[in-house]
């Protein structure tokens, strides 16, 4: 599980601005892969700039994200045109009424400047030590080549992996189911 870590830090970081009531691990919620897809499309240039904020003095002038992390964020922001509309139904379902607010009122304009924010909150207590900083700055670089789309795919299939190995260990540990997963099947 190790080898996933530094890689689903930011997939892992998506998925985490969802995780906010307790209340969902006894429904089974999930997303669509779809819908999955759109979040991680919609968050991800924020965790890349969360990461970056975190990890800059950490990693050498050469590095990835000091040299390309400007370039990859643009890269990503473009892929997540019109994905807003699309992550928020999958948001919606999963806090679904259990919410103090009622996400489905807010018009798409008033929610992406909130992404900024939350992702900054949940990375900013992650504590990214060097070695977690360089392990994350190579795999920017190696998924750098692809386009948005296949950015964003590739976050969902690690967090999928990190959801499998966090709900099998619960199961063993018989705790709790985890707050939600990916829908296995066709997409809704």
């Amino acid at each position: 599980m190790k080898r996933f870590r530094a890689a689903s830090l930011i997939g892992w970081a998506t998925a985490c601005v969802m995780t906010a009531s307790p209340a969902l691990a006894q429904k089974g919620q999930c997303l669509t892969e779809g819908e999955a897809q759109s979040v991680a499309s919609v968050f991800a240039p924020s965790a890349v700039r969360a990461v970056r904020t975190q990890c800059a003095s950490r990693l050498g002038a050469d590095s990835y994200l000091n040299r390309s992390g400007d370039r990859l964020v643009a890269k990503l922001q473009a892929g997540a045109q019109g994905q807003l509309t699309n992550a928020m139904r999958g948001v919606i379902r999963l806090v679904g009424r259990d919410s103090q607010i009622d996400l489905s009122s807010l018009p798409p304009e008033m929610v992406q400047p909130l992404i900024d924010p939350l992702v900054q909150a949940k990375l900013g207590t992650a504590n990214i030590d060097a070695q977690g900083c360089r392990r994350i700055d190579r795999a920017l670089s190696l998924i750098d080549p692809l386009p948005a789309r296949n950015i964003s795919g590739l976050l969902v299939m690690v967090l999928q992996f990190d959801l499998d190995n966090r709900a099998q260990a619960k199961q063993s540990a018989g705790a709790n189911r985890p707050l939600f997963k990916i829908c296995e099947g066709p997409e809704n």
